[in-house]
C-alpha cells in the first residue's frame, strides 16, 4: 500500500471581512512538485443585508510558474444568497471548548446547518461550527467546542458555509482562490480558504 507525504494546512485566502462589492484575492502557491490538493473553504455572512449577489470561491490554476496572463478557473463554489441574521452571545459570552452557545433568538438556526461566531474585534478570530440541534429560543448546540472564548460583543450568524473539493494537480504549477463578491446587491461576509497539499507518494 502506498504511504503518502502530505503538507500541513495553510492559508491560500487569508481568514478576512469582505465588504461588498470587491474580489478578495488569494495567495499564488507552487504545486509543481505535489500529485493533488485539498481546497476548503469558509464563508459566513456577517451583515443582515439582502444578499442577491452572495459571491463565489474561485480556484484558478496556472501552467505557468509566475506571470498573471495565464490563470484560469478550474472549479466555483458558489456562497448562499440567503440574507442573514445576526444574534447576541447574551449570556456574558463563551470559554473557550463550549458547545452550547446562548444566543438572543434563535430563529433561522437549523439542525445541520452551520453558523459563525463573529468575533468583534479580530476578524481572523471569528469561527465555524456546526449545529447539532437549537435549544428553545435561548441557545443552539454545536459538535465541537469552540477553540476560542468569545464574549458578549460578538454574535453569530444564521448563514455560514463550509465546503471542500479535491484536485488533481498534473500540468498544474500554482493554485490560488479568489472571492469575487461583485454585483448590485450583498452582504458584507468573513471568508476563508486553505489547501492540503500531497507532495510525495512512496
Amino acid at each position: 500500500m502506498a504511504d503518502l507525504t502530505k503538507s500541513a494546512q495553510a492559508d491560500i485566502l487569508t481568514h478576512q471581512a469582505v465588504t461588498h462589492p470587491t474580489i478578495a484575492e488569494g495567495t499564488a502557491t507552487d504545486v509543481s512538485d505535489d500529485l493533488d490538493c485539498l481546497i476548503t473553504t469558509y464563508y459566513a455572512g456577517t451583515e443582515a443585508a439582502a444578499n442577491t449577489n452572495p459571491g463565489s470561491f474561485e480556484i484558478q490554476v496556472s501552467a505557468d510558474t509566475s506571470g498573471d496572463d495565464t490563470w484560469v478557473t478550474i472549479a466555483s463554489i458558489a456562497t448562499p444568497s440567503t440574507t442573514p441574521a445576526l444574534d447576541n452571545l447574551d449570556s456574558g459570552g463563551e470559554a473557550a471548548g463550549q458547545t452550547e452557545i446562548g444566543i438572543d433568538d434563535t430563529t433561522g438556526y437549523t439542525a445541520g446547518n452551520w453558523t459563525y461566531i463573529i468575533d468583534a474585534d479580530n476578524a481572523n478570530e471569528g469561527e465555524w461550527g456546526q449545529i447539532v440541534s437549537v435549544g428553545a429560543g435561548d441557545h443552539i448546540d454545536l459538535i465541537d467546542g469552540t477553540t476560542r472564548a468569545h464574549d458578549d460583543d460578538d454574535d453569530t450568524t444564521t448563514v455560514a458555509q463550509v465546503k471542500a473539493i479535491q484536485l488533481d494537480l498534473g500540468g498544474v504549477n500554482r493554485i490560488r482562490v479568489n472571492f469575487n463578491h461583485t454585483g448590485t446587491t450583498g452582504c458584507n461576509c468573513h471568508v476563508w480558504a486553505t489547501i492540503t497539499r500531497t507532495t510525495d507518494v512512496e
